[in-house]
């Protein structure tokens, strides 16, 4: 009732508990079984005293350790985080808070750097189980935005009318995320840039109004940041092309989609990263690929690639005191933190579990 055969994977680890005969034959009185389910859950079969058996699941009794990862790229940023025995899960979250102002395939060099703070999951044994929070994260590059310098931000928790939420903001009180993203599609390579090019079909040189992203047929396309879709159709050139109007600043436009969402039509609201289409060919093309505007509040196309854009929230002077306290207080934890250095029963130290393959996924695609 509790698991079924066809639920049992290979590798799982079985412990069997019996007591063998005096002869010790193979005829054995059978007490119970441990059943590992996960890195965090077990299965329990033990016989009562009145000879019954019963199935019960636990959880295993978890440790709490702060590890701190100091670490410099030589080829990519990935490959250096998987070097830092970063799990996946964190590698995630780090590209997904990223992804407001840094372009990993190009703003990345060789000898830029990383830290991050986060909490990690433990049993009796010492085994790695999961993670928890990212407390703290910089990146230190020698491009971002063109400028260089050091990124860094806190987790901070922040009361409001909805209760309690946690954020994360820089030393000036700038939240992380911004109101658009710079890439709205899986890192991939820009196949051409914004401004003055030949044309690949028409052959004469004009305007290249966006970004094009070289990416497979069927990719899901997200929106750059929350809005409400002000056009969703047939465009000549463009293809089925969607358009958000975000605020009076600015919109952005999608192009060459092979389809739409589900259910999206004009008047949708939208929100940030939700998937809105899918990579195509329709249009004036030589191939599949994204094309990516973002239109001021003037109706002129600009560079997406470097407009600058305002955080999508800011503390107060009230604040700003509280920041100052987080950024102490995680001081002192990156003192007592420690650095993993993997878990030799486990087959990959950085897995997350049943999650594991996905995160691995987007974790890879950055």
């Amino acid at each position: 009732p509790i698991l079924g055969a066809h639920s049992l994977q290979l590798g799982q680890r079985v412990e069997l508990v019996y007591t063998p005969d005096k002869k010790f034959t193979p005829v054995a009185n059978f007490l119970g079984l441990k059943l590992q389910l996960d890195r965090k859950n077990y299965l329990l079969l033990e016989r009562t005293g009145e000879g019954r058996l019963v199935a019960k699941t636990y959880q295993k009794k978890l440790h709490k350790k702060l590890i701190r990862v100091n670490g410099v790229v030589e080829d990519s940023l990935y490959q250096a985080l998987r070097e830092n025995k970063v799990p996946s899960k964190v590698m995630t979250q780090f590209f997904d808070l990223y992804s407001f102002q840094v372009d990993f395939q190009r703003d990345i060099k060789g000898g830029d750097s990383f830290q991050i703070l986060y909490e990690s999951y433990f049993d009796d044994s010492g085994h790695w189980v999961e993670t928890g929070k990212i407390h703290y994260l910089s990146l230190k590059m020698g491009s971002v935005s063109g400028e260089a310098g050091e990124s860094s931000y806190y987790l901070l928790k922040l009361g409001g009318v909805d209760g309690e939420s946690e954020n994360y903001f820089n030393a000036n009180g700038e939240g992380i995320k911004k109101s658009l993203l710079k890439t709205p599609t899986l890192a991939v390579k820009i196949s051409s840039r914004y401004g003055n090019r030949v044309h690949p079909v028409y052959g004469h040189t004009r305007l290249h109004k966006g970004v094009d992203f070289a990416i497979p047929q069927g990719s899901p396309v997200w929106a750059a940041g929350d809005g409400v879709v002000s056009f969703s159709g047939w465009v000549p050139g463009y293809g089925r092309l969607i358009r958000i109007r975000h605020n009076s600043d600015f919109s952005t436009a999608y192009a060459h989609l092979s389809r739409f969402a589900e259910g999206l039509r004009i008047g949708s609201r939208v929100k940030q990263k939700q998937v809105i289409g899918y990579v195509g060919a329709t249009g004036i093309t030589t191939g599949p690929h994204l094309h990516y505007e973002v239109i001021d509040g003037n109706g002129v196309s600009v560079n997406p690639m470097e407009v600058k854009l305002p955080s999508t929230q800011r503390l107060s002077a009230a604040d700003m005191p509280r920041l100052e306290s987080a950024k102490s207080k995680i001081v002192e934890m990156w003192r007592s933190s420690e650095v993993y250095l993997g878990d030799d029963e486990s087959s990959d130290s950085g897995d997350d579990g049943d999650n594991e393959d996905e995160g691995e996924k987007v974790a890879s695609n950055y």
